[in-house]
């Protein structure tokens, strides 16, 4: 799952009150709120951020990170396309000494 879709589903499951489940007096007292359409206590703002309003703040650090987790991703692999070119070379480079080595000494037998 990306990371987006793990902080929706995050999301969207935190959003689904208790209160709308159980429908109790006491949770609509708590957020002054009434599923059934009953008047319900003013609730003086607290100053903290809807969920929503969180949501639509945190997307665009959410599309940052994941477009650096794909550059990492990529990095990693061009890393690994290094690695394995270095090898192959290494492994040229040890052909290469040997048939020179073999060459030295078919030269000094017949000097």
């Amino acid at each position: 799952m990306t990371p987006r879709g793990l902080f929706e589903a995050k999301l969207e499951a935190f959003e689904t009150p208790a209160y709308e489940e159980r429908g109790s007096e006491q949770d609509e007292r708590e957020v002054g709120y009434s599923p059934r359409g009953e008047e319900a206590p003013f609730v003086a703002p607290t100053g903290k951020k809807g969920h929503r309003e969180r949501h639509t703040m945190a997307e665009p650090r959410l599309d940052v990170l994941e477009a650096s987790v794909e550059e990492l991703y990529q990095g990693q692999g061009r890393l690994l396309g290094v690695k394995s070119s270095q090898e192959e070379v290494e492994s040229q480079i040890k052909k290469v000494e040997s048939l020179i080595d073999q060459l030295i000494e078919d030269t000094k037998d017949s000097v």
